[in-house]
């Protein structure tokens, strides 16, 4: 649903408007998850479920477009950084809300909280102007004003353009970079729990803490992944944040149940920074008639492909054990590493409506 919901909703924030988009999506995802706390049988909860799971898979696509847009290139990747650092701190939100809210009242009281985020809207509709990058694209389409090569591809729609020749090969990598970036987080991290308990003979309730206090580290490591990939780009940064991953798993699999096994799990969480790399580099790959749609593509498809990682690792780690099957994620995220270096160095970058 995620990424189909990526996909959806670029497509409408590149026909109608970024505000408008984000607006639509975030009323989507609210109402859907607080009525799953309304539904009366498991078929209403998949239904629910499914449905706010179309506007969650949209809001990052829409998001990054928006940021992409209005924001300085000299400082642009610090500001995505710090926008995708919100991605742990969203992790512990919801670790709460299970632990304090669904614990004490239930899983309907849990799912009734996150009707919340719909007070956003009040913030977007009335604070939040509409992309100008956008607005100057939609007057210039609408008054015929595009350039030749352009005029045609902009009756088509955004999901056709991204396959043109044109871009084609920008899509495809970007996606490509996504996928092995998540496929490599998702190895490690749909099994990290099993594999702290079974492989290093943790308990379950000290597996728990060494994960959710690594992930207080992986904040400073999506902030400063945006700072750093201003000052020397976006595919050096990404290449050293992968190297970082690649090690801490390695690391990972060698150390024991104490420190060093939280060292290398909280290095790790500190790596996953280089997600921070998408949302400006996708962002500044695109042009602004295909920008949501592009970014909420490559990001979004690379969910569904990831989906795969749990079951690679699962028959890895059955024929030759759970340390053989992480390797699979350090295979993936240097493949990630060489790739980054196939597309164009954006750093500094500036946006135009037309092109």
């Amino acid at each position: 649903a995620t990424g189909l919901g990526g996909v959806l909703f670029g497509v409408i924030a590149d026909a109608i408007g970024r505000k408008r988009g984000l607006m639509l999506d975030i009323a989507l995802y609210s109402v859907a998850t607080g009525l799953t706390a309304l539904s009366r049988n498991l078929w209403e909860v998949a239904l629910f479920r499914f449905i706010a799971g179309l506007g969650i898979g949209g809001e990052w696509g829409l998001g990054m477009a928006i940021l992409n847009e209005v924001w300085p290139p000299e400082t642009r990747g610090s500001m995505v950084g710090l926008t995708q650092a919100g991605w742990p701190i969203g992790m512990a939100i919801a670790s709460a809300d299970a632990a304090l809210v669904m614990s004490r009242f239930g899983w309907r009281a849990g799912f009734a909280v996150a009707i919340l985020p719909i007070v956003l809207l009040v913030v977007v509709r009335g604070k939040m102007p509409e992309s100008r990058l956008w607005l100057e694209y939609k007057r210039a389409k609408e008054s015929g004003e595009l350039p030749p090569e352009l005029s045609e591809k902009a009756g088509w729609l955004t999901l056709r353009q991204l396959f043109h020749r044109d871009l084609i090969g920008r899509t495809l990598k970007g996606l490509a970079l996504a996928s092995l970036g998540m496929f490599a987080f998702y190895t490690l991290w749909s099994w990290a729990p099993a594999y702290l308990e079974t492989v290093k003979g943790m308990s379950m309730v000290r597996s728990a803490t060494f994960v959710g206090a690594s992930w207080l580290i992986g904040w400073f490591g999506h902030v400063l992944f945006g700072v750093i990939a201003d000052r020397i780009g976006r595919r050096p940064t990404f290449t050293i944040y992968a190297a970082m991953f690649a090690a801490s798993v390695l690391g990972l699999t060698a150390a024991g149940p104490g420190l060093t096994g939280f060292v290398a799990l909280a290095a790790n969480t500190f790596a996953c920074g280089f997600f921070s790399v998408y949302g400006a580099l996708f962002g500044e790959l695109f042009p602004t008639r295909v920008r949501a749609t592009g970014a909420s593509l490559c990001y979004n498809g690379a969910r569904g492909v990831s989906f795969a990682a749990p079951v690679v690792l699962g028959y890895v780690a059955g024929v030759a054990g759970f340390n053989a099957g992480l390797l699979v994620a350090v295979v993936a995220v240097l493949l990630a590493a060489a790739l980054i270096w196939t597309v164009p160095e954006t750093k500094g970058v500036r946006l135009e409506a037309i092109g």
